[in-house]
């Protein structure tokens, strides 16, 4: 406002005028005891002098040179700069997004590859053991194929029997050998490691299989050689009580019934023993069908027969001499001497026995096929299981 408004109003003295006069005796002093500021004589409260009562008032004017509080900064347009932040969050989300995609396909195809190759070497290590097991086997079966030929002449049944029975103990282990490692691939758990080792197993009792074929074939081979020994010398035992029978009629003693009781008692407890020994042979040769040629259990199913009627005859003989019949005693004495004719074990023919050497070089043969064959199988189940762990 200019300085001429104030000199045009009549009712404000402008300060800067010359005639200007300040009432200084105006005591209008604020007192907090009495808030009612005082006035001079004349003058209204507020030390204005008395206004016209006709004239409308007049706001008052601020001044010239007022000192206002600083005006906050003026709303500047955010717009374009909202734009670029969205740009950047949303260039930095796709960032981040593309980072995190790749890198779970990174870490899934790393984590797949590392089960892969743990998968392989636990199938490689376990086609290992099962290579190795192999391998001694075929050489133990080798050796066993040469076992026989330690076979002494001078001692022939019990050079035999030794052999017999160290084979046995020797296919026993081997085959306890395959069913640990059997037990040791049931111990693991592993989805597709358990898928391999099923097929595993399958070939290692498939393997297994020739080698407890091959000890049966021992065990009745050792069974049939104790059996028969036994048998042969019971028989042979017969002739010394014999031999008391024919002293016995010869002597000018003249030996009574009841002597006679007592040797036919003598023969029937030796004929007994025969008759267990010889249905021993025909227990062990039952359980192994396929030992020797067909017709050997027959043979014995019939000296079995020719014991009995042994038997039966000395049942009837002593039963007349114990009831003075002759016509018994007669009876039994023809029976068991006709049984005793037909009894020899010499007519079974022992070609029709088996030969070990050749049974076990039969077996080997056997084994080193089904092991090959497993290999392959084995092969081809281990690439089916990576290439289906790969996908």
């Amino acid at each position: 406002m200019s300085n001429q408004n104030f000199s045009n109003n009549p009712f404000i003295q402008n300060p800067q005028d010359p005639n200007f006069q300040f009432n200084q005796s105006v005591n209008n002093t604020y007192n907090p005891q009495n808030p009612t500021p005082t006035t001079a004589p004349g003058m209204y409260s507020g030390g204005m002098p008395p206004m016209n009562q006709n004239i409308p008032p007049i706001p008052p004017v601020p001044p010239m040179n007022p000192k206002f509080p600083p005006m906050p900064p003026m709303r500047q347009n955010k717009s374009g700069i909202g734009l670029i932040i969205a740009i950047v969050v949303v260039l930095v989300l796709l960032l981040v997004s593309g980072l995190g995609i790749g890198g779970f396909v990174y870490w899934n195809n790393l984590q797949k590859q590392q089960a892969i190759e743990k998968l392989t070497v636990s199938i490689d290590k376990n086609q290992e053991k099962y290579n190795a097991l192999t391998e001694q086997t075929i050489k133990d079966l080798e050796s066993l194929s040469k076992s026989y030929n330690s076979v002494s002449a001078s001692n022939l049944l019990g050079s035999f029997t030794k052999v017999v029975n160290d084979n046995i103990n020797t296919l026993t282990q081997l085959e306890q050998k395959h069913q640990d490692l059997i037990n040791d691939l049931n111990s693991e758990n592993q989805n597709s490691l358990k898928d391999f080792n099923e097929s595993l197993k399958k070939e290692i009792e498939n393997a297994k299989e020739v080698l407890t074929a091959n000890k049966i074939l021992h065990e009745t081979t050792s069974c049939y050689i104790d059996s028969l020994n036994n048998l042969e010398k019971t028989f042979l035992g017969l002739g010394p009580i014999f031999s008391k029978i024919n002293n016995s009629s010869n002597s000018s003693n003249n030996p009574s019934i009841q002597d006679y009781i007592n040797l036919t008692n003598q023969l029937l407890n030796e004929i007994e023993k025969m008759e267990k020994y010889n249905q021993s042979i025909i227990d062990c040769l039952e359980k192994n069908p396929n030992f020797g040629s067909p017709n050997l259990i027959a043979s014995y199913k019939n000296l079995q027969k020719t014991i009995m009627q042994m038997k039966d005859g000395l049942q009837i003989f002593k039963s007349g001499l114990q009831k003075n019949q002759a016509s018994d005693v007669q009876k039994g004495a023809q029976m068991f001497i006709d049984a005793i004719e037909r009894f020899n074990l010499d007519k079974i023919s022992q070609s029709s026995l088996p030969q070990m050497p050749q049974e076990i070089e039969k077996s080997l043969n056997e084994y080193k096929l089904r092991v090959n064959s497993g290999k392959k199988t084995l092969e081809e189940k281990k690439n089916q299981i990576l290439e289906k762990a790969r996908r």
